[in-house]
């Protein structure tokens, strides 16, 4: 098992209201709490979160258009997001070299998709010598692509049937990339058309389907899955998270390179009930273990977990027990991500419960952003205020130069940046 499953509101409860008026007062201070111990945690001290990106800060996007910081990814040493808005033409990459912002894909700019085609990069994905991008539109078959930039420039290389990749009216988004032995790997997304969950890899000059219509042991058309939401390499081995609009859809596969075999859902090897998990679209590797973070389908996760560790044979959950009462609100677990050697994932769902927390010392689970804590998103309220149905997450999370960088999203406003810079 990854770590223990603590319920540390009951450690706590025998001192309310005094520690938890005491608690409010630390969060407005920056400090972070151990949610176990009540000890002001080490990382409050290294450093402070600084927004870098949304809201035209350092020359970035404008605010109120974007809803989604979709991908994060380094490539050359600097720090490249993909943004995502409710209309086509929201599809845009932005690079940050440390000072300022600048768009360089969407709109036609170097050579890529031209103005008004697209509504999402859903992925972006360095594999040292290329960044590569995935995009498309939700509700439009055709529009999922793969293109290409070498830092100068960008090339179509996958969809409308290009180089053997899927056809013209096909496939609504390229959702998720992965790389693994110098092969680029994409997951493709039809959010109306069931059937057409499939997995192409890329050797550099032609593509070939390797999963989907039973190709390689892999699921059939009629199973019900409409997607791939994640793409993931641990201990040399392909991983596929699945999605469906059906219950039972949110399964996890494995490839060996010659045979798929589902490894995850429908409590496959000790794993998850598929009635209560909605998708699950953030995959980690750590000390030797495949994590998983799911999202729920319902308003709670009922006696699911939400972080499964795989060991290659069962699953165990990694937090099961609510740890605090942002904890408990979120229904969104996603950007895993590990950072000094501690597993992290962020949260959300319902406006204002956007948070990010750190697995410390393997056994507890303690918050370190969010509602304004260590300097970071949401002290003067939620990201984004549209009405009692507004919602918010983290959505990415990536380490650059040694700092961990979030990506935010919600609705229109929520596509924010930020980073955690540390004290010299």
């Amino acid at each position: 098992m990854m770590g223990k499953t603590i319920s540390v509101v009951k450690k706590v409860a025998w001192v309310f209201p005094v520690a938890f008026i005491a608690l409010g007062m630390m969060f407005k201070m920056g400090l972070a709490i151990s949610t176990q111990t009540g000890e002001r945690s080490k990382f409050s001290t290294r450093g402070q979160w600084i927004m870098v990106g949304g809201q035209g800060i350092n020359g970035s996007w404008a605010a109120d258009r974007f809803d989604m910081v979709r991908g994060l990814a380094v490539y050359k040493g600097d720090l490249f997001a993909s943004l995502s808005g409710p209309k086509e033409g929201d599809a845009q990459v932005w690079r940050f070299d440390g000072s300022k912002w600048e768009q360089v894909a969407g709109d036609g700019v170097r050579r890529s998709w031209p103005t008004g085609s697209k509504r999402r990069v859903n992925a972006l994905l360095s594999d040292g010598g290329h960044l590569h991008a995935g995009v498309g539109s939700p509700h439009r078959l055709g529009a999922a692509e793969v293109w290409r930039f070498d830092g100068q420039g960008w090339e179509l290389i996958g969809g409308k049937g290009l180089k053997g990749s899927w056809g013209p009216d096909k496939d609504d988004i390229a959702y998720t990339l992965a790389v693994l032995g110098g092969d680029i790997y994409v997951g493709l997304l039809s959010e109306d058309t069931g059937g057409r969950a499939y997995v192409y890899r890329y050797d550099g000059k032609r593509w070939i389907r390797i999963a989907g219509k039973k190709e390689f042991g892999s699921w059939a058309e009629g199973e019900g899955y409409q997607g791939i939401f994640k793409l993931f390499v641990h201990e040399g081995h392909l991983y596929a998270a699945t999605w469906g609009r059906l219950p039972g859809t949110s399964d996890i596969w494995r490839f060996n390179g010659q045979k798929w075999e589902q490894v995850g859902g429908d409590e496959v090897r000790g794993s998850w009930k598929g009635h209560t998990v909605g998708w699950i679209e953030s995959l980690a590797s750590h000390q030797g273990k495949l994590i998983a973070a799911l999202v729920s389908r319902t308003s709670d996760f009922g006696s699911a977990a939400p972080i499964w560790g795989f060991d290659g044979n069962r699953w165990q959950p990694v937090a099961g027990d609510r740890v605090s009462a942002s904890w408990n609100e979120s229904k969104i677990f996603r950007g895993l991500i590990v950072h000094e050697g501690s597993l992290c994932v962020g949260t959300g769902g319902k406006a204002g419960t956007s948070s990010l927390w750190k697995l410390q010392d393997g056994d507890r689970w303690e918050q370190i952003a969010g509602r304004g804590l260590n300097g970071s998103w949401g002290a003067s309220g939620p990201l984004t205020k549209v009405g009692k149905e507004a919602f918010e997450w983290v959505d990415v999370v990536t380490i650059h130069n040694g700092d961990l960088v979030v990506g935010l999203a919600g609705y229109p406003g929520a596509a924010q940046v930020w980073r955690y810079r540390r004290n010299n």
